[in-house]
């Protein structure tokens, strides 16, 4: 049998707190009156209760917020998708972070000193706010923007192809994710609808990426090559959150990068020919993406493991929104690695769309085998002639049926 709680005690007689402390002290009921004595004795003390109360509050906040990241994190897991877990990058991918972290090409950056002064702006609405404030700070400007490079293009709010994004086969449905979405994507320009430009692919190449189709190494399904409309093989991507809620961000942003590091994974393994088995060079599948809260950016690496079947993201290096020294040092990684994509990650593109467009038409995954339905006789149907009634019983009693409007039974 449960123990009995202990009624209230009265307000009369000592404090609240002389009961409720000390070798002679009993446990007392939570109840809305003991928490009013304890409130007004504190204030009769001198103590501040709302510190108090604003304490509880953030602590219950904080607790519902690891538990819906700790939530997070686990579907991402049961897809292979593994976040800042302090794995090392492969050798080639690490010295191209290297790399990108090490060379300055300006010592002055308009964008930097742009999305220092306005970083509190973009923090006072909602996404789509911050994005308009600051979104050609985050990401690189496109082609027809001030500074932008010919080759490159910026969109908002892009849909990834569902086909591409990793998700286990052996979990609820609600552990799926939604379809990749960054909120800003920079990618190569496509050239088919313009005259004259300076386009990343010839017409060949893109004709290529719109009709030959790649197979997915973890489904073995084949899919087209397109992974979205606007642009061609995203290379950077951003996710923006607000509310100092930079860990969504950042699972969206994991999300996102494994779609496109299995994408690549389908392109590159597709070029290497049906009957090899290898994994490709990590360098070509790597994709970079950041996080952004209003407060801080966080820069992300993203790779394939091939050796346990998992999409790696780990973190390179946050920087502070309002400080133009760190946005500086972001401003020249994002142009460092616009460089290394119009150069060497173009050109190994461009090697595998080369050997993809030169392959045989490849075959659909063979589908189990069904029983084939008759087909039906064409022409007019023939007449079928009417079964007669089998002959009654000898002495077995006459049948009956309704007759009239009423439904009256009669023998036959």
């Amino acid at each position: 049998m449960p123990p009995k709680c202990k009624p209230s005690p009265s307000r009369e007689g000592p404090s609240f707190l002389a009961r409720t402390s000390g070798f002679n002290s009993q446990a007392w009921p939570l109840t809305a009156d003991n928490l009013s004595q304890l409130q007004d004795e504190f204030a009769a003390a001198g103590a501040d209760t709302r510190l108090r109360s604003g304490s509880l509050s953030a602590a219950s906040d904080n607790s519902h917020e690891m538990s819906t990241k700790f939530a997070m994190l686990e579907k991402l897991a049961l897809s292979g998708i593994m976040v800042d877990r302090g794995t090392s990058p492969p050798e080639s991918v690490q010295a191209l972070v290297t790399q990108l972290r090490g060379t300055l090409r300006a010592v002055a950056s308009p964008s930097a000193s742009h999305m220092a002064g306005n970083a509190h702006m973009a923090r006072e609405g909602h996404e789509e706010h911050s994005n308009r404030i600051l979104g050609a700070d985050l990401a690189l400007a496109a082609h027809d923007e001030a500074g932008g490079h010919p080759w490159t293009d910026r969109h908002s709010n892009v849909q990834l192809s569902v086909n591409f994004l990793p998700s286990a086969t052996d979990v609820m449905p609600a552990q799926h994710f939604e379809q990749a979405r960054p909120a800003i994507c920079n990618g190569y320009r496509k050239g088919l609808m313009t005259d004259g430009a300076s386009v990343s692919f010839t017409t060949d190449e893109e004709r290529c990426i719109a009709t030959k189709e790649v197979r997915n190494p973890r489904t073995q399904n084949l899919f087209s090559m397109a992974l979205l409309d606007l642009m061609l093989f995203p290379w950077f991507t951003v996710q923006c959150k607000q509310d100092r809620s930079l860990y969504k961000a950042d699972m969206q942003g994991a999300r996102d990068g494994a779609t496109i590091n299995e994408y690549l994974r389908s392109v590159f393994r597709t070029a290497q020919g049906s009957n090899s088995a290898a994994e490709p060079d990590p360098l070509n599948i790597a994709h970079f993406s950041a996080s952004f809260d209003g407060y801080i950016i966080c820069l992300w690496v993203h790779w394939y493991k091939a050796d346990t079947q998992e999409y790696c993201m780990e973190r390179i290096k946050f920087f502070r929104a309002d400080e133009e020294d760190d946005i500086l040092e972001y401003r020249q990684f994002l142009r460092n690695l616009e460089d290394h994509a119009m150069g060497d990650r173009l050109n190994d593109i461009k090697a595998a769309l080369r050997t993809i467009n030169a392959q045989p038409a490849a075959a659909p995954a063979a589908a189990p085998a069904t029983a084939t339905p008759a087909k039906r006789p064409r022409g007019r149907p023939k007449k079928v002639q009417p079964v007669p009634a089998p002959a009654p019983a000898p002495n077995s009693p006459p049948s009956l049926r309704r007759s009239g409007r009423f439904g009256k039974t009669v023998a036959e």
